[in-house]
C-alpha cells in the first residue's frame, strides 16, 4: 500500500536537496496525481508518496538520507507542543525493549547484584526502567542542546526554520528502530548478545544519516552532535553501575 498523501498546505522540503516545496504533487481527480518536480535539482521532490511502505522501510535499512527527509518532513506533521503519536509509541516500544534486554543481559552474563538478589520483581523492573527512561532523556537533551549550540549565532527566523527541537528527538527515535532486531536473537541462543555492539554501531550510524537529513548539516557537525549524547550516556553509565556491569547500560 502506498504512503498516505500529505495535506497540500504546508511547506515541504524537496528529498534530494532539501530545497523548500509549497507542494509535493498536483492531484487532478481522485487517484490521479502528478508529482512536482524541484526547482533547484530537477528531481521529483518526493517520490516516496507513491511507494509503498515496505519500499520505505528497505531505504531506511539501506540509510538513504532522502527517505528520512519524506519521513521527518513530508510524512510526519509537525506539533511545536510535542512529538507525533506514532512516534512516541515506537519511543516507548524502545525503551521497554531496552530495559528488557538490559535486564536479562545484566542476569545472565554479570550475575544479580544485591539490589536484584532482595527485591521483588516489580522493583527491579521499576528501578531498571527508571534507568533507561532517564539515560534516554538525558541522550535527547543532551543533542538538543548541541545543536542549540550549533545554530543559536543564526538569524531569529532562520534558525526557526531550520531547528524543531521536538524533529530532533522524532529524527532520533525513527532511526533507532535497529534495536528492534535484537528480538530476532530470541531465535538463537542469547549468546549472540554478544554481539549486540555491531547492531549499536548500525544504531548510530542511522541517527547520523537521519540527523544529517534533517538539519541539512555535513556528517563532521552531525557526528559531533551525536558525539555529545554517546558521551552523556557513557558518564551515566559509570554512575549507575550493576556488578560491575556498566557498559550493559549502553546497549
Amino acid at each position: 500500500m502506498a504512503s498516505k498523501l500529505p495535506s497540500l498546505t504546508t511547506e515541504y522540503k524537496c528529498i534530494h536537496c532539501a530545497s523548500s516545496m509549497k507542494a509535493l504533487y498536483r492531484e487532478y481527480s481522485k487517484g490521479n496525481i502528478r508529482l512536482e518536480l524541484c526547482k533547484h535539482c530537477k528531481q521529483f521532490a518526493d517520490h516516496y508518496i507513491e511507494n509503498d511502505t515496505i519500499v520505505v522501510f528497505i531505504d531506511m535499512v539501506l540509510m538513504k538520507k532522502p527517505v528520512f527527509r519524506h519521513l521527518l518532513h513530508n510524512r510526519l506533521q509537525y506539533n511545536s507542543l510535542g512529538i507525533n503519536m506514532n512516534v512516541s509509541k515506537l519511543a516507548v516500544i524502545l525503551i521497554l525493549f531496552e530495559v528488557y534486554v538490559k535486564w536479562f543481559t545484566l542476569e545472565k552474563y554479570h550475575g544479580k547484584a544485591d539490589f536484584m538478589a532482595t527485591e521483588s520483581i516489580y522493583k527491579q523492573y521499576l528501578y531498571i526502567l527508571s534507568l533507561c527512561v532517564f539515560e534516554s532523556t538525558l541522550w535527547h537533551i543532551a543533542i538538543r542542546t548541541a545543536v542549540w549550540l550549533l545554530h543559536k549565532q543564526e538569524p531569529a527566523e532562520e534558525a526557526k526554520s531550520i531547528v524543531w527541537y521536538n524533529k530532533v528527538s522524532m529524527s532520533l527515535i525513527i532511526s533507532s528502530y535497529g534495536k528492534l532486531f535484537l528480538l530476532l536473537m530470541a531465535i538463537w541462543d542469547y549468546k549472540e548478545l554478544d554481539y549486540a555492539w555491531l547492531l549499536n554501531v548500525f544504531v548510530v550510524m542511522s541517527n547520523l544519516e537521519a540527523l544529517s537529513a534533517f538539519l541539512n548539516t555535513k556528517y563532521i557537525e552531525t557526528g559531533a552532535i551525536l558525539g555529545v549524547g554517546v558521551l552523556v550516556r557513557v558518564l551515566f553509565g559509570s554512575f549507575w553501575w550493576l556488578e560491575g556491569a556498566t557498559s550493559i547500560l549502553l546497549i
